[in-house]
């Protein structure tokens, strides 16, 4: 089987903050200083911040290193929560001394916010440019588009191997699992609910051919199609060993279900723990390599502008596109009672899916 990594996104939400790191300390006994660490973000003063946890808080908190201002504030948080993965206790909190604050959280945050200020303003292009059509044209590469194209080229590769890795951890996970229903602060399977879904077969029943038309709506809007055209090597070329890992750990995986309902919550063997602990590195890995891929992404697709492509690099179409189709919506306002007869129970009951905690809530 192929293996393929997911291509990067634009982030959401492009805004600049303040990335912050808060420790805790006992008012009665400023000897006892928490080892957690809250890694968050904030719009405002990280003062205003700290003050608003102290609220629910009996212990002093303070910043545990200085807090940085970064132009990609939500984006930021997430890399720095996948890069210390495994020093992740719960929820924001991380095990982090003050040795490692100085030695390994301030680098990473210190270079993050030197990259983000230089590509800041390429992300926010991209963006905008997502609501400009294309004008059809396709043109050579610049020397500066061909060695931002092989800098995608080559953090895609590594980003397909680091995926992989991390894929196969989390099937090994999903063996360990087997038919149970959990394994204590490391995975678990949740059940989801299924909805009677809209069936427009039945409406159509229910109305007359004339009725049905009215409830087309016909929109414009810009169709994307936006392709990296050099993705480099597929995973088999590029490391053997992991693709076989990868596809051995595929062996014999089943989907969640009903009997995992039923199984027990295991508590995590050293095995478990270790698996783990290695899926928590690994998640580190991929994101700087996704961060890689989207620099030169940015840049690539700032230089593209409204360009349709440049010649063997990037290709972005654009273009207006305008459809009739039927508008549930629409259907309702007009035909109610018929709509919410339409509506057909669900084959299933439930849905399952396997989650992860993300964290590491015991000692390596």
């Amino acid at each position: 089987m192929a293996f393929t990594a997911p291509a990067p996104k634009l982030p959401k939400a492009l805004k600049p903050g303040w990335i912050y790191f808060i420790r805790e300390q006992d008012y009665l006994d400023p000897t006892d200083i928490g080892r957690y660490v809250k890694i968050g973000l904030t719009k405002r003063t990280v003062q205003i911040r700290i003050a608003e946890h102290q609220t629910g808080n009996p212990r002093r908190e303070f910043e545990a290193t200085p807090s940085s201002y970064i132009e990609l504030m939500d984006y930021g948080e997430t890399f720095l929560h996948h890069y210390f993965a495994a020093d992740r206790i719960g929820g924001e909190w991380f095990d982090l001394d003050d040795a490692f604050l100085a030695s390994d959280v301030r680098p990473v945050i210190d270079n993050l916010e030197i990259e983000m200020a230089a590509v800041a303003g390429s992300f926010r292009r991209w963006k905008e440019l997502n609501d400009v059509a294309s004008n059809g044209t396709t043109r050579p590469p610049t020397a500066a588009e061909t060695g931002w194209g092989q800098d995608f080229t080559t953090a895609y590769e590594e980003l397909t191997v680091a995926k992989a890795i991390l894929d196969t951890h989390k099937n090994n996970l999903r063996t360990m699992l087997g038919n149970d229903k959990a394994i204590e602060n490391i995975m678990y399977i949740q059940q989801g609910n299924r909805n009677p879904a809209f069936s427009k077969s039945v409406f159509e029943g229910l109305i007359t051919p004339a009725q049905l038309a009215q409830c087309d709506s016909t929109t414009t809007s810009l169709s994307r199609s936006l392709k990296m055209l050099n993705k480099g090597q597929d995973l088999a070329t590029l490391n053997p060993t992991v693709k076989q890992a990868f596809d051995a750990s595929e062996t014999g995986l089943t989907s969640p279900s009903a009997t995992n309902m039923s199984g027990a919550i295991l508590s995590p063997t050293q095995a478990m723990k270790d698996e783990n602990l290695a899926m928590l590195n690994a998640m580190r890995e991929v994101k700087v390599k996704e961060w890689a891929c989207l620099k030169a992404q940015a840049k690539l697709i700032e230089a593209l502008d409204d360009h349709l492509e440049i010649e063997g690099i990037v290709r972005w179409k654009r273009e207006p596109k305008t459809e009739t189709k039927f508008d549930k919506k629409l259907a309702k306002e007009l035909f109610e009672t018929e709509y919410n007869a339409s509506f057909t129970p669900p084959a299933t009951l439930h849905t399952y899916s396997t989650e992860f905690d993300y964290m590491r809530k015991y000692n390596p």
